[in-house]
């Protein structure tokens, strides 16, 4: 299975691990991923509400949302398949 998303006119397209064709590993497989997806909320208490909303999804919490020094609320998930997921909006909002 695969998800094909459109972001910004720019395309990402997510896979499972087909190991008997000797590409596309899965991040467990690898040990981890090299990068995440950052979303950009409008407000800060959105954050909190994008990490509960993907925790009761089936995510965990790799990092839960706090005030970082660069004046935003910064948190990230960890999806089903290993994908790290950021959310990020200015404290002052």
């Amino acid at each position: 299975m695969h998800a094909h998303l459109k972001v910004l006119g720019g395309e990402v397209m997510l896979l499972d691990e087909f190991a008997e064709y000797g590409q596309s590993k899965a991040l467990p497989t690898l040990g981890g991923t090299t990068f995440n997806m950052v979303a950009a909320l409008a407000k800060a208490r959105d954050v909190d509400a994008a990490i509960a909303k993907a925790e009761a999804a089936g995510a965990s919490v790799a990092m839960p949302a706090a005030d970082m020094f660069w004046g935003a609320c910064f948190g990230m998930v960890r999806d089903t398949f290993g994908h790290l997921w950021a959310f990020n909006a200015d404290v002052a909002s």
